[in-house]
């Protein structure tokens, strides 16, 4: 039997005034009819079974999630009373799926990206799930760069060690931090450097013994929380546990400092989509290249992103802009200052202006 774990617990601040506190971007529909959740539940059919998924959230927007996923198991969608990064959250996913199958191989994966070539994608997910029963493994997956990009951490591979018919494995060398753009430029032109996709592949034993030997803290309170699993006492003991755990990500608290991971290279189509200005990576541009949801008249409009689904944006004579239009809220900035989204939702909050957010 083959799980997955779903983190989509983030808050997706960058992709405001369209993702807010009860309903952030992983809820919200950028690419397609269904939303980044959605598409990630549907990319799993035929590999992993509905009932094999567990998806971990915040209280915030819990509700207006299950709504969109009536195929989970009610008791499949766990919430964190608060955020504590990917460490935390798959160990909690992972202590439920121990109970029902202490070997079970497992993949996580962030809630909010997308994947354009889904069949591509089931077969590596197939591949890894062999690599991960049959031999213990821990698989992460590696995306092909396409441009010196300092917004993403990267993975160095080694040599090839095996095949899986036409798909490579790779050793995995290091894992990096996001770089600065020399470095990151060094990366592109080295052939054997990816971006790192967040995903990863592994047993439920493996992911729980490394946990106990690089974060030991986590371990001991997530078992400490397993004693009250199944019981009425284990709402609060999640509330009285989970604060106490620290905030860390599985990258830099585990998968750093592991030894024998294997890579896959997963040309699949992936965006992590992280801001406005990554939707011309999924979705397709007119002839001035101009992306948009909803209805969009451009004049001497050139590169600009507009998303009003059920609007009319109309521009004349812009270039390089990004206009998001809500029912109570319009964006307006440059290409370049997406990631400085974040910088405005922490202005809105400190100006007493939370019932924007």
């Amino acid at each position: 039997m083959f799980y997955a774990v779903i983190m989509a617990g983030g808050s997706g601040t960058r992709f405001w005034p369209a993702s807010r506190a009860a309903f952030p971007k992983q809820l919200i529909s950028l690419a397609g009819r269904t939303s980044l959740l959605q598409s990630t539940v549907q990319r799993l059919e035929g590999v992993v079974p509905a009932e094999n998924v567990y998806i971990v959230t915040s209280e915030s927007h819990s509700q207006a999630l299950r709504g969109q996923v009536p195929e989970i198991p009610e008791e499949n969608i766990l919430v964190e009373p608060v955020g504590r990064n990917t460490a935390p959250c798959v160990g909690l996913a992972a202590l439920q799926i121990r109970r029902r199958e202490p070997e079970a191989a497992m993949i996580c994966m962030p809630a909010d990206h997308v994947v354009n070539d889904t069949t591509a994608w089931k077969e590596l997910l197939r591949v890894a799930h062999r690599l991960v029963r049959e031999r213990g493994r821990v698989v992460t997956f590696g995306i092909p760069p396409t441009r010196p990009e300092t917004a993403f951490g990267y993975i160095r591979f080694g040599g090839q060690l095996q095949s899986a018919g036409p798909v490579p494995i790779h050793r995995v060398e290091a894992f990096t931090e996001k770089p600065d753009l020399e470095t990151a430029r060094a990366f592109l032109q080295s052939g054997n450097c990816f971006w790192n996709s967040g995903l990863v592949a592994w047993r439920v034993d493996t992911c729980l013994d490394l946990m106990q030997r690089h974060l030991p803290a986590v371990r001991e309170r997530l078992e400490e929380l397993d004693l009250a699993m199944g019981s009425g006492r284990y709402p609060h003991a999640l509330a009285q546990i989970y604060p106490r755990l620290p905030s860390v990500s599985l990258d830099y608290g585990i998968l750093e400092h592991a030894e024998d991971i294997l890579g896959i290279p997963a040309d699949i189509g992936w965006s992590d989509v992280g801001s406005w200005s990554a939707l011309p990576e999924v979705l397709p541009a007119d002839e001035s290249g101009n992306v948009s949801v909803g209805i969009f008249l451009g004049i001497d409009t050139a590169d600009c992103v507009a998303y009003a689904p059920g609007r009319l944006v109309a521009t004349i004579g812009i270039r390089d802009l990004i206009v998001v239009a809500t029912g109570d809220a319009l964006l307006v900035c440059h290409k370049d200052r997406a990631q400085d989204v974040k910088r405005l939702v922490d202005r809105l909050e400190k100006d007493g202006l939370g019932q924007y957010l």
